[in-house]
């Protein structure tokens, strides 16, 4: 099983974030062993418990799926395995605990979806390193999420929480893997102009120049 500890391994040029270029990717959506996947902190906050409501909505209405669970820390934590039990969905959802951050592109290339149904945010590291590794990102429009994913191009949007609604948007978005190969490929891109650390570089030699000038 993967280790993984989400630690924090921000790296800012400003205020400006890079993925590292460990994040990248190399297995097809097809290869792939979850259909959706959660990384972070274990918490209401995050709105976990709304996830794993709607997953077994999926599960009563037919749906096949695989989805994981990774990360450590939040009121949710301790409770986390028995509600996955008490929901009667441990058979389609993995909880894989803490991974060490260097497994994480690793656990990513695992993944088709990235859910991140959250309350607030701000930028989400978690969201960029997903889409460098072509992995789709699904978010709630909070922080700065709405500037990196643009709904149908660059991944998905939740406009709402309710467990129902959750359930469809993935029954939804799982149901077209051509489609959803398509948006991998145009998220993996975007952050790669945008968020690698040459384009971070590019964009403050680009300010300090404009600032030279003035």
């Amino acid at each position: 099983m993967l280790n993984h500890k989400i630690v924090s391994n921000k790296v800012f040029s400003g205020a400006s974030l890079y993925v590292p270029g460990n994040f990248r990717k190399f297995k097809s959506l097809g290869q792939r062993t979850y259909d959706v996947c959660y990384i972070g902190s274990l918490s209401t906050l995050k709105n976990i418990h709304l996830l794993l409501v709607a997953l077994r909505i999926l599960k009563k209405a037919g749906y096949r799926y695989r989805a994981a669970l990774a990360g450590e820390g939040g009121d949710l934590h301790r409770s986390l395995k028995d509600l996955i039990r008490i929901l009667n969905i441990d058979d389609m959802v993995s909880y894989l605990g803490v991974v060490l951050y260097n497994q994480v592109p690793v656990l990513l290339n695992e993944c088709k979806t990235l859910i991140l149904p959250s309350k607030s945010e701000g930028v989400p590291n978690i969201i960029l390193e997903a889409t460098a590794c072509g992995t789709v990102p699904i978010a709630t429009p909070v922080g700065g999420i709405p500037d990196i994913i643009k709904e149908g191009v660059t991944g998905f949007i939740l406009e709402s929480v309710k467990p129902v609604s959750i359930a469809f948007k993935l029954a939804s978005i799982l149901s077209d893997m051509t489609r959803l190969e398509l948006i991998s490929s145009e998220a993996q891109k975007y952050v790669m102009e945008n968020y690698s650390f040459k384009a971070v570089v590019r964009r403050w030699k680009d300010v300090f120049m404009r600032l030279l000038k003035a």
